[in-house]
C-alpha cells in the first residue's frame, strides 16, 4: 500500500507539468518508461548494470518492484537482487519517505482548474 500511495501522489504532482492535455503524453510517458527500465520492471535485475540500478533506486518504482518480487518469487530468488536480499524494512522506509515527499510535492504543485481553464 505505501508503494501505491507514493506512486499515485507522484502522479498527481507530475500532472501539473504538462500545459495541455495534448502534450501530457509526450511530457510524462517517456520519463516514466525510462524509469521502468531503470527499476527492473521489464528485465531481470541481475542483467541491469549497477549504475542503472543505483539511478533507479532514487525513485519509488524500484522499491515497489523489489517488494513485489519478494512477495511473489521464491526465497531462493533473492540472490538475484542487487543486495542479495529482499530488504523489506528498507523498502518500507524508502516508500514511506516517498509518501511524505509526494504529499508535500502535491501540496506545492496541484491546483484545481475549472472547465474554462482547460
Amino acid at each position: 500500500m505505501p508503494g501505491l500511495t507514493a506512486c499515485a501522489l507522484l502522479g498527481i504532482a507530475i500532472s501539473s507539468v504538462p500545459k495541455s492535455a495534448k502534450s501530457a503524453s509526450s511530457v510524462v510517458v517517456l520519463p516514466f518508461l525510462v524509469l521502468q527500465f531503470l527499476s527492473g520492471v521489464y528485465t531481470a535485475v541481475d542483467t541491469i548494470p549497477g549504475w542503472m540500478l543505483d539511478i533507479g533506486a532514487l525513485f519509488p518504482l524500484k522499491w515497489l518492484c523489489q517488494g513485489l518480487r519478494g512477495v511473489f518469487l521464491p526465497a531462493s530468488a533473492k540472490v538475484l537482487e542487487q543486495a542479495h536480499a529482499w530488504e523489506f524494512g528498507r523498502i518500507a522506509l524508502v516508500l514511506g519517505a516517498w509518501r511524505v515527499g509526494g504529499s508535500a510535492l502535491c501540496l506545492l504543485t496541484f491546483r484545481w482548474k475549472n472547465r474554462c481553464e482547460g
